[in-house]
């Protein structure tokens, strides 16, 4: 395994370098805390070549603001990797979730979700996800169908099902999502949940249209399935995106208004946006 540093210029590029770590197949991705003096990020790669890293890390500067951050790379063993995040986790709670990891109890009652440390964007550690954790808590569940574009390793298709949901289906292009949102399935008896891989356009949806779909994905990502979204909504659906940094608020609230969507919510945690919109 690899472990790569980067010394981030701002807290805009630390955004950008952090989504462009998980794109690029990172293990997992961590900001040091803001009492360090360097602002860094750290990725884990089970794979580099470090040549083609630097290339590709340069090629995707171009659009972010700032040059392309320094780098440091150094090999790590996997175990202590697995043991340094275990002994570091601390659990994490939103809305009405704890999230813990696996090794500390059982996922016994509807507030627990435990979670592995695997090769996938997806440990409830990051804004977006909180943000959506929190505000689904608001809405009443029960009985109801949820999709859930973009699902990372499942953990709001889990938290869906605890909140009474009668039916989740989640997807992700990610393959490296594969292993670890099975694993979340098992440890967390979920039995009414459906996590694939694939694109929309990929993968069979049991139902034409739901009462609520969950877009905790990037922007760009979400302009690419826009034109979809409404139809796959029931009639006073609801839609919860997240993914959208706060100065795209008024791009993302365009789009949810020429759709013919009421937003009713917009919330922001560090430079990230969840926006709740009901269509009508």
């Amino acid at each position: 395994m690899k472990r790569v540093s980067l010394f981030v210029q701002s807290l805009e590029q630390e955004d950008f370098v952090e989504q462009w770590l998980w794109s690029d197949g990172a293990f997992s991705v961590s900001t040091m805390p803001p009492s360090n003096p360097d602002r860094r990020l750290e990725a884990v790669y089970e794979a580099l070549d470090e040549s083609d890293f630097d290339q590709r890390l340069q090629q995707a500067a171009v659009h972010w603001p700032g040059e392309a951050p320094p780098i440091s790379i150094c090999d790590i063993d996997p175990q202590d990797w697995q043991n340094n995040w275990r002994e570091n986790f601390k659990p994490i709670q939103a809305g009405p979730f704890n999230l813990v990891g696996e090794w500390e109890g059982e996922s016994s009652d509807d507030h627990t979700i435990l979670i592995y440390p695997g090769q996938a964007f997806g440990t409830g550690q990051h804004e977006t996800t909180r943000l959506v954790l929190e505000h689904m808590e608001t809405l009443d569940l029960a009985g109801k169908r949820v999709l859930d574009i973009g699902c990372g390793t499942g953990i709001l298709s889990i938290a869906a099902e605890k909140l009474g949901a009668a039916e989740v289906f989640g997807f992700d292009i990610d393959p490296d999502c594969r292993e670890n949102m099975q694993h979340h399935l098992r440890i967390n008896n979920s039995s009414k949940v459906t996590l694939e891989i694939g694109t929309l356009n990929d993968v069979n949806l049991p139902h034409p249209n739901y009462d609520l779909v969950l877009a905790n994905i990037t922007l760009n990502v979400l302009q690419t399935v826009w034109p979809q979204i409404p139809g796959l909504l029931a009639e006073g659906g609801h839609l919860i995106s997240s993914g959208i940094l706060i100065e795209q608020k008024d791009t993302a609230e365009a789009l949810l208004h020429e759709q013919g969507f009421t937003m009713y919510r917009h919330t922001g945690l560090g430079e990230w946006l969840l926006l709740a919109a009901q269509r009508r």
